[in-house]
């Protein structure tokens, strides 16, 4: 069994939506829980842009990004490319690109696709594996990387 290490009891995250330019940086975890008001930014900051709908966000995705981050080093934001899906929006992506999965994560807000300014594609999956918390996907070509909440495992798309 993976000992999960201890996370700090204050956690900051830098999200820009990469369609809209939204912008988010602050604590998104204090005392022990979630803030509201950053988890309501961040819930519509991680919305589906298309239906412009939120959904629910998993505290654990945005504790996977701030593993990640951490790991990396990085300051730069995040830029989120793709988090809440709907399950029409789900559906319209899977019939442009077949190698979208049936079931998504996505459409339970357990699932990002994400880059960062200052770090490939390669090594933030990379540091993610190294996590070993949920679903890492690589996305070398596309420049970015989806990680979710789901079962630990890992493709190359």
């Amino acid at each position: 069994v993976r000992r999960v290490p201890r996370l700090p009891s204050t956690r900051t995250l830098a999200v820009v939506n990469a369609t809209t330019e939204e912008s988010w940086r602050g604590e998104y975890w204090r005392d022990g829980r979630i803030v509201p008001s950053a988890h309501a930014a961040l819930k519509r900051l991680f919305r589906d842009v298309r239906a412009d709908r939120t959904g629910s966000l998993d505290v654990a995705l945005l504790d996977a990004m701030w593993r990640v981050g951490s790991r990396l080093g990085t300051a730069h934001p995040w830029r989120v490319l793709s988090a809440y899906r709907t399950d029409r929006t789900h559906a319209a992506i899977r019939r442009a690109n077949g190698a979208a999965a049936r079931r998504s994560f996505h459409t339970e807000g357990r699932a990002v696709d994400l880059a960062l300014a200052d770090r490939s594609a390669a090594a933030i999956a990379g540091a993610a594996r190294r996590e070993e918390f949920g679903g890492v996907g690589l996305y070398r070509r596309r420049g970015f990387v989806h990680l979710d909440t789901g079962p630990p495992r890992f493709w190359s798309g």
